[in-house]
C-alpha cells in the first residue's frame, strides 16, 4: 500500500494522451521540483526546456491524480537503469513516452511500458506492430 493508505486500483491500466505546447511548461512551473527546473535550464534551446517542463508537469498531475496526491507532492526516484518510479508507492507503476508534441502516460499496479511514435517516423507500421504487439 502507498503512503497515506492510498492504493492504486488493482488490475487497472490508465492511459493519458496529451498534445502539449511549450507554454504549457510555464503554466506547470509551480509543481516541478528544483531538480526538474535545473534539468530544464540545461537545454540549449529554451523551447526544449519548456517542453520538458510541460511533460514533467503533466506526469505529476496524472500520477498525482491517480494516487490522490497533489502534483507537487509526487516525488520521483530513478532505478539503476534509469526507469523512474514514485517514491513511497512501490505498487504504483508508470511509463512515459513522447513524440513531437504528444506525450502519453501509462499507469498501472504492475510494471508496464508505453511507446508512441509519429506515423511519419515509421515506414512499415504493420511490420513493426507484428514484432512488438
Amino acid at each position: 500500500m502507498g503512503e497515506g493508505g492510498v492504493k492504486p486500483p488493482d488490475e487497472e491500466i490508465r492511459l493519458r494522451l496529451a498534445e502539449l505546447e511549450p507554454d504549457d511548461g510555464i503554466r506547470g512551473f509551480g509543481v516541478l521540483s528544483d531538480d526538474e527546473l535545473n534539468r530544464a535550464r540545461r537545454f540549449l534551446d529554451p523551447r526544449y526546456g519548456e517542453m520538458f517542463m510541460a511533460r514533467r508537469a503533466l506526469v505529476r498531475y496524472v500520477v498525482g491524480d491517480w494516487l490522490g496526491l497533489a502534483p507537487e507532492d509526487v516525488v520521483f526516484g530513478q532505478e539503476s537503469r534509469g526507469k523512474p518510479y514514485v517514491v513511497g508507492h512501490g505498487d504504483a507503476h508508470f511509463s512515459v513516452s513522447h513524440a513531437g508534441s504528444y506525450t502519453m502516460v501509462a499507469m498501472g499496479s504492475e510494471p508496464l511500458g508505453v511507446d508512441i511514435e509519429t506515423l511519419d517516423a515509421i515506414v512499415d507500421v504493420e511490420g513493426v506492430a507484428g514484432r512488438v504487439l
